[in-house]
């Protein structure tokens, strides 16, 4: 069994079963796991991702590109408060300037992400 293995070398079970079902033949996500009639499906059908679709993907890169062309300044600003989840008051003390001044130049980078896109 698993655990006299793991017992004879002194490892977990986990890790007794983990080699083991390493040593097992894979599988091409193009197999076919049902049949009926003519009509199959395959493994890709059921692991497909429809959370990224090519729409998304597409304005994901058009973003990426909008936040490339503001200015430095802007850019930090952005990222700190939409990648970071920092607050406006966090990223007046982080990059020295005041929050209002942080809250100006953000709208002003929102409006113009919103004008390339």
């Amino acid at each position: 069994t698993t655990k006299d293995i793991s017992n004879f070398l002194g490892l977990c079970e986990i890790d007794v079963k983990n080699a083991l079902n390493a040593t097992l033949e894979p599988i091409s996500i193009y197999d076919t796991i049902y049949n009926n009639n003519g009509e199959s499906l395959e493994i890709s059908e059921q692991i497909k991702d429809d959370s990224l679709n090519e729409d998304m993907i597409l304005e994901q890169s058009i973003l990426s590109e909008s936040i490339k062309k503001l200015d430095d300044r802007e850019r930090e600003i952005v990222f700190l408060r939409y990648y970071h989840g920092k607050t406006q008051t966090e990223v007046s003390a982080e990059i020295g300037i005041s929050q209002a001044q942080v809250s100006r130049l953000e709208k002003n980078a929102l409006k113009a992400i919103k004008k390339m896109l």
